[in-house]
């Protein structure tokens, strides 16, 4: 017997016996298991619950698996008026993490038979999955795939994130896609917890996490009233960013071209 093959045997026994010896595997499989144990308990406690347009989809939808963070909900309530106050149809999205496909069967359901979505997942079974929506198979880290799909969307109005949850290549899509966001679009990054783990590029007050990196945009919009120089956060120009908004485990960032601020004066001199 090789000894890769008596080293892989004697690691998965160990694993099994002795998983204390792997303090980092030991405390993430505890994790899942808090963390799926409460997604079951909030999908328990979802039903009934009041909101807006979304939180209504998201609690009546009977299709295809969706998953979200219970506070997400009444975020994307206010996302979705937000979206169609801003836009006329037809609405286009973008979608990375396609997974089951509920989400771009909630997104259909909401925005209506006109909206243009696409999914984008690294799993080829989801082009199989029979969705109303433009899928296409490719990593989120492939800058030229990312550009082919965003030219065949053309202009895109929402874009969310809920991929890989890898800082890096959070990192790569943002500053992929910015650009082909339109003028007043919302770019959204979701399960910001992965940005702690050392495992997805990420780390407490690590340099490269996306929080970090959505932290030191920031300071970018800023930047008039640097007294040194600045720190780039994003290959993006911040010229291009109205604002960003940080809740727990998710970013909302929104474009819109900045003017130079000016003061104004109101009352008696």
């Amino acid at each position: 017997m090789k000894k890769s093959v008596k080293f892989k045997k004697l690691y998965w026994f160990l694993r099994k016996r002795v998983p204390f010896l792997f303090p980092f595997r030991f405390a993430t499989g505890k994790y899942r298991k808090w963390y799926f144990k409460r997604t079951f308990l909030v999908k328990k406690n979802l039903e009934g619950l009041k909101g807006g347009e979304f939180t209504s989809e998201f609690v009546n939808h009977r299709g295809r698996n969706s998953q979200k963070w219970s506070h997400f909900l009444p975020i994307y309530d206010e996302v979705i008026l937000e979206i169609k106050k801003k836009f006329c149809t037809p609405i286009s999205i973008l979608e990375i993490g396609v997974q089951k496909g509920g989400s771009l069967e909630i997104w259909r359901s909401i925005f209506g038979e006109q909206a243009k979505i696409f999914g984008v997942d690294i799993d080829p079974n989801c082009a199989t999955l029979g969705l109303d929506a433009e899928i296409r198979i490719g990593s989120s880290a492939n800058k030229e795939f990312l550009k082919r799909v965003a030219n065949e969307l053309g202009t895109v109005n929402l874009i969310i994130d809920d991929g890989s949850h890898d800082s890096k290549q959070q990192r790569i899509a943002l500053e992929v896609l910015f650009p082909y966001l339109s003028e007043n679009g919302l770019y959204i990054i979701e399960d910001l917890e992965h940005s702690y783990y050392w495992s997805k590029h990420g780390g407490y007050l690590r340099n490269g996490s996306i929080i970090e990196r959505g932290k030191r945009l920031v300071d970018d919009l800023n930047k008039d009233y640097f007294l040194t120089p600045r720190l780039r956060s994003f290959k993006v120009d911040t010229q291009d960013v109205q604002s960003i908004t940080f809740y727990q485990g998710l970013l909302i960032i929104r474009k819109s071209q900045r003017t130079k601020p000016s003061i104004v004066i109101a009352g008696l001199t």
